[in-house]
């Protein structure tokens, strides 16, 4: 049975919605934003985050992009492949803002009462929500996406 994975440090199984559990973990422990966050893939995070049924409760994008940036450590180009996904990133905070209470990201909607970000929304109008929940949202992320990156390991 095909699963949604890492296929090389930068390179996934390919996303396919229609095979694939939005919020079902591999056999990795991963979650499909885990995965395309850990592979730097603005494209296929973004599918997945904007897909109706995805749940950002218990999801680590932040973490596994931030392995994945390590992991690119050294490399010729390492800080311009994180770029897009740490912008992707904070549209992801913007459109599940974090809830204190339950300790994990919600649907702003469920939080807030308000419309979420839809995949149908006009960019104006998408724009428009990612601004007003980012003005509004508590940002409680242990990893920050815009945070410099760690000094290349060296080997003993």
């Amino acid at each position: 049975m095909r699963e949604y994975a890492l296929f090389d440090k930068d390179t996934t199984t390919g996303w396919d919605a229609q095979a694939f559990q939005i919020n079902a973990r591999n056999s990795f422990g991963m979650r499909p934003i885990e995965v395309a966050a850990q592979a730097a893939n603005v494209e296929e995070f973004n599918a997945i985050r904007n897909h109706p049924d995805f749940d950002p409760a218990g999801a680590g994008p932040h973490f596994f992009a931030d392995v994945g940036r390590t992991t690119r450590d050294g490399y010729a180009n390492s800080e311009a492949l994180y770029k897009p996904i740490a912008a992707a990133l904070r549209s992801y905070n913007a459109q599940f803002p974090y809830d204190e209470a339950l300790k994990t990201r919600v649907k702003a909607a469920e939080q807030a009462g308000l419309p979420a970000v839809s995949p149908d929304d006009s960019t104006a109008v998408r724009a428009a929500k990612e601004r007003f929940f980012a003005a509004t949202a508590v940002n409680s992320d242990s990893a920050d996406a815009d945070a410099p990156a760690s000094a290349p390991r060296t080997r003993f």
